[in-house]
């Protein structure tokens, strides 16, 4: 491409070197970058490349996903007289006038670093390739802490045996009724179409609370008024693969298969009528395999939304569902922030003895996370 001839816009030349700021404003896609050596210095942005020395103006394509707002950048030039009008914008470069040399000599190192902090304050995004350790597969590592609300009940037994065990309501009479939690989440796109996700739950939540009835709990009586201090653990595996069926960009549906396995126990410490003070500790077991869907879509900005539903019912032995809504902002390459709401139900039943442990739990609330892509 033709460089603009500096003769269509030129002014009176001055034979004294100036020096002179162009302001470009512009609405693109992305950022572009700042760099120099030998004394030159050049300012990319999309579509648009400004040599410091000569001032031309010339049309390059530039690729990104990602889009920007509206930004303003500093550029400093060295000209002998002539100003060129820069395309696609309406703001002109000009000719400095008197400036003593010192001011001179530091003007454009002081314009410079205003720019750099500028674009960093922005939140730009370089113009960097994203690591991968195969381009074959994208993975996804990170953490999420959440605060969950609980509800439910349980009964729990010792040995089958009828009798040593009631049903207990735990936000009401044990007093467990939310917590804070945290999770490890692990997801891979592979070929692009092959989706694997896992995620670990850690959810631990306490209640201090005197009992209003007379209740028994793995074997043990527990009276009326006694102060219990009970103590859930939660540890909550899931693992789901998923084929991208349709992808109808910007929405994705995909068809979901996995496995829940919950590793659950519940400790109650206080005095019992049999024993005096004790910690009372149970725990138990459960593996659902359930089917699900999961709806995505990809707005501008980086940000992704999704709402992803999974389930069984076992007919005898319970039942699972989750339901998650997922709100994914890529904020620099190899950067995602996320933010979900989620609810988790689960029913568990034994079946192999007279009187069955029994499980019944809502788990329900938001979290907040960070992962690194590799």
């Amino acid at each position: 491409m033709e460089r603009p001839s500096p003769h269509s816009h030129a002014v009176p030349r001055n034979p004294r070197p100036e020096y002179f700021i162009a302001i470009l404003q512009s609405d693109v896609r992305n950022w572009g970058w700042l760099g120099g050596s030998g004394g030159r210095l050049r300012v990319w942005v999309p579509d648009l490349a400004i040599d410091q020395d000569f001032g031309h103006v010339l049309h390059r394509p530039f690729h990104s996903r990602r889009r920007s707002k509206i930004f303003l950048i500093f550029v400093i030039a060295r000209r002998t007289g002539t100003v060129y009008k820069l395309p696609g914008t309406n703001n002109a470069s000009f000719v400095g006038s008197d400036i003593d040399m010192p001011f001179k000599r530091r003007l454009p190192s002081c314009l410079v670093a205003i720019s750099i902090i500028m674009i960093a304050a922005a939140g730009a995004a370089c113009a960097q390739e994203p690591f991968r350790l195969t381009p074959a597969a994208r993975f996804l590592l990170g953490m999420e802490w959440s605060y969950l609300w609980l509800s439910g009940e349980m009964l729990v037994p010792a040995g089958g045996r009828p009798g040593s065990g009631s049903r207990v309501d735990v936000p009401a009479e044990l007093g467990v009724d939310q917590g804070e939690a945290t999770s490890i989440t692990f997801d891979a796109s592979i070929l692009d179409n092959h989706l694997l996700n896992f995620d670990y739950l850690m959810f631990a939540p306490t209640g201090i609370k005197r009992a209003p009835r007379t209740f028994r709990f793995h074997n043990k009586t527990y009276l009326s008024g006694t102060s219990l201090e009970t103590r859930l653990d939660f540890n909550w595996f899931r693992l789901s693969y998923g084929y991208k069926l349709w992808d109808l960009t910007p929405w994705w549906i995909v068809p979901r298969v996995g496995v829940h396995h919950i590793r659950y126990s519940a400790t109650l410490n206080g005095e019992t009528d049999e024993d005096g003070i004790v910690s009372n500790t149970r725990s138990l077991d459960g593996t659902y395999p359930v089917v699900g869907l999961e709806t995505r879509y990809s707005s501008p900005y980086g940000v992704d939304f999704g709402l992803e539903l999974e389930g069984i019912h076992l007919i005898t032995a319970g039942f699972l569902s989750m339901a998650r809504l997922r709100l994914n902002w890529e904020i620099y390459p190899d950067i995602v922030i996320t933010l979900n709401g989620s609810s988790r139900v689960v029913q568990y039943i034994e079946d192999n003895q007279r009187l069955n442990n029994e499980l019944f739990y809502v788990l329900s609330g938001w979290s907040a996370g960070i992962s690194f892509a590799f």
